[in-house]
This record gives structure tokens, sequence and C-alpha cells, in this order.
């Protein structure tokens, strides 16, 4: 599950990139990534659902294991949906700064990694604001 958080981080910041303010961004990104963190959770679950059941040869040692991992990925769901945001939002720089601040300290503060560069493109997505550099 800790891809999941990534991956929401990391939309957050690509609607950053594309202008919108934090709480907008913090609302589409979780808008986008929660069927894959849903879709993810439900099928890790119903995988060991079985094991947790006590179902098949040798599934009594290893019920309470299963039934641990179907309980924090089940708890994860909501953590990452509901409790992450409100989390994210009071730590990030540009909450603190407010809009006025944002780009020119944000530009100065955090260059681009090295292995991006800026797209020529002219069409703002969330594929195409950063471009691999084979």
């Amino acid at each position: 599950m800790a891809e999941n958080a990534v991956f929401l981080i990391f939309y957050v910041e690509q609607f950053r990139a594309a202008g919108h303010d934090l709480v907008t961004a913090l609302v589409h990104a979780g808008q986008v990534r929660a069927r894959p963190i849903t879709m993810t959770t439900l099928t890790a679950v119903l995988a060991l659902l079985p094991l947790a059941l006590g179902a098949g040869a040798g599934a009594q040692m290893q019920k309470p294991l299963a039934i641990a991992v179907i309980g924090g990925f089940s708890l994860s769901v909501p953590l990452l949906l509901f409790c992450l945001p409100p989390l994210y939002a009071p730590g990030h720089r540009s909450a603190r700064l407010g809009t006025a601040g944002l780009h020119a300290t944000r530009a100065e503060a955090s260059p681009s990694p090295w292995w991006t560069v800026p797209c020529q493109s002219q069409r703002l997505s969330l594929t195409s604001t950063t471009c691999v550099v084979a």
C-alpha cells in the first residue's frame, strides 16, 4: 500500500504543476486514485480470504497472518483517501506560502530532477508535464 500513497502524492504534485491550487489538487488526485486503490485492496483481500477462512492444507498455521494482512489492507483505504490529504496539506510548502509566492519560490527551490526535462507539448495532462530522458 505504500506504492498507492506514493502515487497519490505524485498525482497531487502533477496537478500542482498543471496550475491547480493545493486543495483542488488533493481532491482531484483522490478522485483519480480512488478506483486503483480500491481495486488493489479488494484483489488482495479476496486472494487472502480462503487462507483467512482456514480452507486448504496448512491454512490453520497461516490463518492469523492472513487475517492481519486483510485488516491492514482494509484499514489502509480510508487512511489513504481520507487521512493522508489533510495530513499532507499543512506540511506542504505552498500551503504556508500562499499562491502569490508559490510559483517563484517553487521554481527556485526545487529544480527539475536530472532525469526529467520539460515537454514541449502545449497540452497539459498527467503524462505530458515531464518527459523522461532515455
